[in-house]
């Protein structure tokens, strides 16, 4: 594939025309092209000119999504400070702590010495 990003926005309208164009036609053969850009008068033209034109969700949407997982984080941590306000409050309810499991070796040494 050919990937371009804003290979356009400094050709004078004349040259962005023709060169939209060639590209068109240069997919029309088959081949693959993705052209990036986030000005506006480009898409328009590519459009103009019956190229195939697929948009990505712009930046107002991804700032949503971005604002969104920042809100799911919040809410994340907001659980944690609950569990540990119910830990504080109720110290007999809280999950053993790994350092009173015993560590693997620890195991098998017992293990060991129970079947000896």
């Amino acid at each position: 594939p050919l990937v371009l990003d804003d290979v356009l926005v400094h050709f004078d309208a004349q040259r962005a025309k023709a060169a939209s164009r060639v590209l068109r036609d240069f997919a029309d053969l088959g081949h693959q092209i993705f052209v990036f850009t986030c000005h506006e008068h480009i898409v328009k033209m590519f459009k103009a000119i019956k190229a195939e034109v697929r948009e990505l969700p712009d930046c107002r949407q991804s700032q949503k999504v971005k604002d969104q997982v920042a809100e799911d984080s919040l809410t994340v941590s907001a659980d944690a400070s609950s569990r540990q306000a119910v830990a504080d409050e109720f110290p007999e309810a809280e999950p053993s702590s790994p350092e009173s499991e015993p560590s693997p070796e620890e195991s098998d040494a017992d293990s060991k010495n129970q079947a000896a």
